[in-house]
């Protein structure tokens, strides 16, 4: 069978107009986190604190799982005596850019720190308050952050620290301009379809 003329132009400009993956399999991006407060403060008339430490610019590849703040406590509070923490909230904010195409954006995500904390003793315990699964697109990158994690701070004469981290995930997403080339892609293919029913019609092939 023969197709019409216009029909078989239609099929080469579908191909080009077909969506592509316009960029290598290898997303770079970059990163910054920071806190407020930098300090949690213990329920009056407590001496404790909680510190929270910021996150300078970073560059990280594909997905990753990021430290949003390292935890460390401060006390002079005797054991029998702890200072105590009630619903002591705080604020991460992610600062994303998209190295591509140079574009910036932020998250924001909270929680609250509760528990006791003395001078060699510590059980503070994190409970994260907002929406802590948030996607944004950057130029052609769509990124999703989720799966929050707390490891609690130690005593504050340990060296080791406690943090918060979350998993960020990174997806080459199609360009405005590429979805409607595809749109039009799909308009020329129904033309296509229907010119090729009404040649066979003249035809009588059904």
């Amino acid at each position: 069978m023969i197709l019409p003329r216009f029909a078989s132009s239609g099929l080469v400009l579908i191909v080009l107009l077909s969506p592509t993956v316009a960029r290598a399999d290898l997303i770079p991006w970059e990163f910054s986190w920071s806190r407020t407060p930098a300090e949690i403060h213990a329920d009056a008339p407590g001496t404790g604190k909680v510190f929270l430490t910021d996150q300078t610019t970073t560059i990280a590849v594909n997905n990753s799982t990021v430290v949003a703040t390292n935890l460390f406590t401060q006390s002079t509070a005797p054991d029998s005596t702890p200072d105590r923490f009630t619903n002591k909230g705080y604020t991460l904010i992610l600062t994303l850019t998209d190295l591509a195409s140079g574009q910036s954006g932020d998250l924001v995500f909270t929680g609250q720190i509760n528990g006791r904390l003395s001078t060699a003793s510590v059980h503070l315990t994190n409970t994260f308050t907002g929406d802590m699964d948030q996607s944004l697109r950057l130029g052609s990158t769509l990124f999703r952050v989720h799966d929050f994690s707390y490891t609690p701070p130690s005593v504050p004469s340990a060296t080791n620290r406690g943090s918060i981290s979350a998993f960020v995930e990174v997806l080459a997403v199609p360009e405005p301009t590429t979805l409607s080339l595809v749109g039009i892609g799909s308009l020329l293919l129904g033309t296509f379809g229907l010119g090729v029913r009404r040649v066979q019609q003249r035809r009588g092939v059904k």
